[in-house]
């Protein structure tokens, strides 16, 4: 069974807290921290409050390398590949795999050859994250990947410049 979740990644950029909500606008998890500076972190979190897991970006730029940390335990550590086309994130330390395209801001995430979820932008300007889940017992790796792609402090690829005007929150969060 499929479930489709969706967080407003503007919002989380700019007050560095939001929800992710599923279909029916129920809080699902909290995403919390900063991002785009080496040293800093974001955290996921139960709706109760309880930390999930902890990513901690290592090194600063479009290609920045993180670690991802669950009960104080490193789970993966992230290294980038690239190809014309797309930019492929090899997370190390496991099989998972999120391949992609950055101008797009479209991505799969895969574990071994296995489809866990798509990530498409959502909404009017794209501010909106959806995140459609094949494997529900993976969904706070899925979330906190999606929280390292394509934020809007990337800087715009090819000179490109996205056009973004104020949307209403279609969600209510």
């Amino acid at each position: 069974m499929t479930m489709n979740l969706y967080f407003n990644q503007t919002e989380l950029d700019h007050s560095q807290i939001t929800k992710v909500v599923d279909e029916h606008h129920r809080t699902r998890f909290l995403i919390m921290g900063t991002w785009g500076i080496a040293g800093d972190s974001f955290a996921v979190y139960s709706p109760q409050g309880i930390e999930i897991l902890e990513i901690k970006q290592l090194t600063a730029g479009k290609n920045a390398m993180f670690t991802i940390i669950a009960d104080k335990n490193l789970i993966m550590k992230s290294n980038w590949h690239h190809s014309i086309l797309a930019t492929e994130i090899v997370l190390l330390s496991s099989s998972w795999q999120a391949i992609g395209n950055r101008r797009t801001q479209k991505y799969q995430i895969r574990q071994h050859a296995r489809l866990i979820a798509k990530a498409d932008p959502f909404g009017q300007n794209g501010q909106w994250r959806q995140v459609i889940l094949t494997d529900n017992e993976s969904t706070p790796h899925s979330v906190s990947f999606n929280r390292c792609f394509g934020t809007s402090s990337d800087d715009p690829l090819f000179g490109r410049h996205k056009k973004t005007t104020k949307q209403p929150d279609i969600f209510g969060v």
